[in-house]
């Protein structure tokens, strides 16, 4: 399929700065990107809400109390999800997703406005909904586009999800002393009941070029367990539920190490009377402005290295980074801890995670079938994400109690955990590999007639426009990219230049002397294959 049979517009143009794109998906970005952003508004509002909600009243240690109730009740929607998802499908599956939690979050304004303590069931709440609500989307977004339309087009969306991410944190930051931490409440349910307005329009943007090819090769399933048994009759799914514990478990131990020096921080600020507000406020505050700076981390990450790591190394080996992140944050903090430490390295990992992490594990998805994209990616990414807390939380608990662990202990333990999630994610990028081969079929793009000979007339303005048909890729979500060197391998002479995305040849004055010059144009799909044609500029002798 030719990726110049249509022009690009404006956005898709800013969209190559990013990762590859083809003419007529940037519309299809924009809205899966307009979704995400609102969904990760909403959430950081709701995330630092939770903060201020609980350690105004309760211990850093409740809260991964709060994480272990929530793995457990995420036992029993799992497989109550599997029964709603054979009813609803698809965009509809979403947007019945949206309108229950925006009820729930309704009820939650409700109840604290009524004067009751709510922090803890909020915090279990804010937990089932980021792991249920971004799994929804990025499973919506896996069975949209196809395998090689999701590699290049995720890291932009998830761009959008950063930003997004960004955006929340700070609206948190600057507004929760002014408007109080309840009223982020409503504010998040509002924007995310927008997202429920365009989930059908989104989900038909996508050009049937990029679009996935819908395959259920997994038999239904109709027992009980649903997506849990979705996940048991994979290899592939079983290892990417275990690096989804063991990151979970690795974040939520740094959580915990961080949010222990930052209560007795505030604690003391608090007491000395030092500065405005309540300690409840000032934590909001405080973590408003701590997500600022990895979610900006993250944006940067996002913006500058996810795609180009995705082309240069694939997402096998790009999943091989965040691991080693951990392993060096958690070794300098065991050794260093206090926590300016924990604060930096918290950044630098969760700014990782939120960018090459988050897109790893959602183009993961992009070889599996409907029924392992739904049910299981989202008993993973639900249950298993936060089996990590459910671990953790034991640990802290016996930690605390039984070991006098101190928050180096549990760096160290975090160490040895990275080493596993290395090891682990090395094997599913074996697997990743195995199931893009059989679900792929990498045609080498051709060249469907020979490039037309242009002529030029020295002094004079020159101007040649490739046909948009010239060159040709038969793979579903392929695109081409264009380049141009002299047939011998110089670059082109200075006073011409070539426009890849329009393949147009253009030159203010030919400064050209020689009667022909042989110019090799050549088309690389995203997999590395190509083919070249030669273009012959002949000089047009100027009559006197």
């Amino acid at each position: 399929m030719n990726s110049r049979s249509h022009r690009y517009t404006p956005f898709e143009r800013l969209l190559a700065l990013i990762t590859k794109v083809r003419p007529g998906e940037g519309h299809a970005v924009a809205l899966f990107g307009a979704h995400v952003f609102l969904i990760l508004f909403s959430y950081y509002l709701f995330k630092a809400a939770r903060e201020g909600l609980l350690l105004a009243k309760l211990s850093a240690a409740d809260a991964s109390y709060a994480t272990a109730i929530t793995a457990t009740l995420l036992m029993f929607i799992v497989p109550l999800y599997s029964q709603v998802r054979r009813r609803l499908d698809g965009p509809l599956l979403v947007i019945t997703v949206i309108a229950f939690f925006v009820g729930c979050l309704i009820a939650f304004w409700g109840l604290d406005r009524l004067g009751l303590r709510v922090g803890f069931a909020f915090f279990v709440f804010v937990g089932i909904f980021a792991v249920m609500m971004t799994a929804q989307f990025w499973a919506l977004a896996a069975d949209s586009f196809n395998i090689k339309s999701g590699q290049r087009l995720f890291p932009a969306i998830m761009l959008a999800a950063q930003i997004g991410a960004l955006s929340g944190t700070e609206f948190a930051e600057y507004f929760s002393v002014a408007i109080g931490t309840h009223n982020l409440l409503l504010v998040g349910a509002a924007t995310l009941l927008v997202t429920a307005f365009f989930t059908l329009p989104m989900h038909a943007s996508v050009p049937d070029e990029s679009r996935h090819l819908r395959h259920e090769t997994t038999q239904p399933v109709r027992r009980i367990f649903g997506g849990f048994d979705v996940i048991a009759r994979s290899r592939y799914l079983i290892l990417i539920a275990v690096m989804i514990v063991l990151v979970n478990w690795i974040s939520s131990t740094g959580d915990f190490i961080h949010r222990s020096l930052v209560k007795a921080h505030f604690a003391e600020v608090a007491s000395a009377g030092s500065a405005p507000g309540t300690q409840q406020d000032l934590i909001s505050a405080y973590f408003g402005n701590f997500q600022f700076w990895f979610v900006l981390v993250g944006l940067l990450l996002q913006t500058l290295v996810v795609g180009r790591l995705f082309r240069w190394l694939g997402v096998a080996t790009t999943l091989l980074i965040p691991p080693l992140v951990s392993l060096f944050g958690y070794g300098l903090f065991g050794f260093l801890p206090i926590l300016t430490t924990i604060r930096l390295a918290r950044i630098i990992e969760a700014g990782t995670e939120y960018s090459v992490t988050n897109t790893c594990r959602q183009a993961l998805f992009l070889p599996t079938d409907r029924t392992q994209t739904y049910e299981g990616k989202t008993a993973i990414e639900t249950f298993f994400w936060r089996f990590g807390d459910l671990l953790q939380a034991g640990v802290v608990f016996v930690g605390t109690r039984y070991l006098a662990m101190g928050a180096a202990n549990f760096a160290l333990l975090n160490v040895a955990l990275a080493v596993i999630w290395t090891l682990v994610a090395i094997a599913i990028g074996r697997e990743y590999r195995r199931l893009a081969r059989e679900n792929l079929t990498n045609a080498a793009p051709s060249l469907t007639r020979p490039i037309p000979h242009a002529d030029y007339r020295p002094g004079e303005r020159f101007e040649h426009v490739l046909p948009p048909d010239l060159f040709a890729d038969t793979d579903p979500g392929d695109v081409l990219t264009l380049s141009a060197r002299l047939v011998d391998g110089r670059p082109l002479p200075s006073w011409l230049e070539f426009d890849a995305h329009h393949g147009r040849f253009h030159a203010q004055a030919v400064e050209i002397v020689e009667e022909q010059l042989h110019i090799t144009v050549t088309a690389t799909d995203h997999d590395g294959s190509e083919v070249s044609g030669t273009l012959v500029l002949r000089r047009v002798m100027v009559l006197s």
